[in-house]
């Protein structure tokens, strides 16, 4: 089975009409990284992005957004809930046109399993900054450990905020050819 970065495609955005949310209604309860930390969510208000027209039109499946998170279409949630592992929770989200008012439903894929120890740090390609006497470690090529990541279809890593998934994944989105959506192949080890 092979592995992928799972990413927003930008560069099909730039030259396509695709709609880009950048006013979120909650940004002081809901950060960056509030659905990259691998624990579930409970949803205490409504969730709204909102997105201006004149900036693009086209409701892609994943949604580009300026936090960042996976925001995808309820085509894309139900397909991924038949076919796929229990590594995910779907957070409701109403996408808003500015012009007209009109509402688009949906979903945050938050992705709640996180892997500690997969990343192969003998043969991934990384650099290590020290920060206020913390220790990070910025990753220009990752090798994961295959006995580590099997079995899962979306994952995360420890104290890390890539998005990583199967396959099974890379898969479903192209036969059903969801848009928004960029791979990255990342090499497996066998240790």
């Amino acid at each position: 089975m092979k592995y992928y970065k799972l990413n927003y495609d930008h560069k099909s955005c730039n030259s396509l009409d695709w709609v880009m949310c950048d006013s979120f209604n909650n940004s002081q309860k809901y950060d960056v990284l509030s659905f990259r930390k691998g624990e579930n969510v409970l949803l205490e208000d409504e969730l709204v992005y909102t997105f201006n027209p004149n900036k693009g039109i086209i409701l892609t499946d994943f949604l580009y957004n300026v936090n960042d998170w996976m925001i995808i279409s309820l085509r894309a949630k139900l397909l991924f809930e038949e076919l796929l592992a229990n590594d995910m929770q779907f957070l409701p989200i109403n996408i808003k046109n500015i012009d007209n008012k009109m509402i688009y439903n949906y979903f945050i894929l938050n992705i709640t399993s996180v892997i500690e120890d997969a990343i192969d740090l003998e043969k991934s390609k990384y650099s290590v900054l020290h920060v206020d006497n913390i220790k990070w470690q910025c990753f220009l090529k990752y090798v994961l450990k295959k006995e580590k990541i099997i079995n899962h279809d979306f994952f995360l890593l420890k104290n890390q905020t890539v998005r990583f998934c199967s396959e099974r994944v890379k898969d479903i989105v192209e036969k059903n050819n969801f848009s928004g959506f960029s791979f990255c192949e990342i090499e497996i080890s066998s240790k």
